[in-house]
């Protein structure tokens, strides 16, 4: 009996022992974890989870967002609880208020600059500034979400943008990806909306919405599990090693492209029966959007968004560019708009020659970031402040006709 009651005893002293040290073990892990954490805001360093599905353009951003973006320039980013990167708006417009929506892709969203450099920022400040005392006060809504081409900014605009009454719709036409977004044949991801034409009209084909990552995005936990992660520093730093691992297995950039992610066909008249087809497609797209806001009595315009060798400082790259595309120049997007325009009665804001004169003049780039190359990717505060200068001077003569 007594050994039995001392082989007890051992036992639960052993158990007591193995318990408290888990306890330790667990307070110092915590502490540590806390730590680490604090450290990573401190630093601020994140990586949060940016998007999430919707039901119209396939996603957006992640609505009630904030973090801070520093792949590409550094920005701090709040998204609001629409799902776009700007303050909190108002249902319905303020009196007293002219609203105008800008649409776009990534140089709308703009992630790499502060938001008060952004473009609609720009613009806002800038019409306001110049307004007389017995005008409109002028709101700019950014409607920007990276990656999204003429065909999700048609369904932004039924299904986002006229809830907020705009009285003028930009939309930011990037040539270098938005046709190629437009077309099921040329996109290399399907989990987006396309439009068909059916009898010469235009119709939605919103199979995306059986795609299995459309999905999976709309399942309660990975809502649940997205909101986990841009709440902790630490995951946000596990989702990034995790996506620099699955990059890092993605196939190298093609070195004959002028600059990745961009279509260097863009930049010429099509060829192909696949980019005419891809062009065709978004002149319609361009042609519907310019009737749906001008049936409500609205200005519409389309602002051509430039690439980095369209604006080079330099002459002789923009010359070797166009040389390597067997064309005298780079600008065949701008004036493929302007007839388009002047064929459809939308007002056109044509960019990529008054940049490639600012750049060349003040041997400054408008695209790139000190801790990417410059020359390249979106564009950086001056070109938001360009692009929004020149926006202002087009737009402002519509506005107070």
């Amino acid at each position: 009996m007594f050994l039995r009651h001392k082989s007890s005893t051992t036992g639960r002293s052993q158990k007591r022992k193995w318990t408290l040290r888990a306890l330790v073990l667990a307070f110092s892990l915590s502490i540590g974890l806390g730590m680490a954490e604090i450290l990573l805001r401190i630093a601020g360093i994140s990586n949060p989870h940016m998007y999430e599905s919707d039901r119209f353009c396939s996603y957006k951003l992640f609505r009630g967002l904030q973090g801070y973006c520093g792949k590409e320039g550094a920005a701090h980013i709040k998204v609001n609880s629409f799902g776009f990167r700007d303050r909190e708006w108002t249902i319905p417009k303020p009196p007293g208020v002219y609203r105008i929506a800008v649409i776009g892709d990534s140089y709308i969203e703009a992630a790499q600059v502060e938001r008060e450099q952004m473009f609609g920022a720009q613009l806002e400040q800038l019409l306001n500034a110049s307004r007389q005392a017995d005008q409109p006060i002028i709101e700019v809504l950014n409607f920007g979400v990276s990656g999204w081409g003429t065909a999700q900014a048609l369904q932004a605009l039924r299904h986002h943008v006229w809830q907020f009454d705009p009285d003028f719709v930009l939309l930011a036409f990037t040539s270098g990806n938005d046709v190629r977004n437009n077309s099921r044949e040329l996109e290399s991801t399907d989990c987006r909306p396309f439009f068909d034409v059916v009898d010469g009209e235009l119709k939605l084909d919103d199979r995306f919405q059986q795609h299995p990552m459309y999905l999976y995005g709309q399942l309660p936990s990975t809502r649940v599990k997205a909101h986990i992660i841009n709440s902790s520093r630490l995951l946000q730093v596990v989702q990034r090693v995790r996506q620099i691992w699955a990059e890092q297995r993605q196939p190298a950039p093609d070195p004959q492209k002028q600059e990745a992610g961009l279509d260097d066909e863009a930049l010429r008249a099509p060829v192909s029966p696949e980019w005419r087809a891809a062009w065709d497609i978004t002149d319609r797209l361009l042609v519907e959007m310019n009737r749906e806001v001008t049936s409500r009595g609205k200005h519409f315009a389309v602002m051509t968004v430039t690439s980095g060798v369209q604006v080079h400082p330099d002459p002789e790259v923009r010359a070797a560019a166009a040389e390597k595309q067997g064309v005298t120049d780079l600008l065949y997007p701008d004036r493929h708009l302007e007839t388009l325009a002047k064929d459809a009665g939308f007002t056109p804001i044509l960019l990529t020659e008054p940049f490639a004169a600012w750049a060349t003049e003040h041997k400054a780039f408008l695209h790139g970031f000190s801790n990417t190359a410059l020359g390249t990717g979106h564009w950086n505060a001056a070109g938001h402040h360009q692009a929004a200068e020149i926006a202002a001077d087009a737009v402002r003569p519509l506005i107070h006709k």
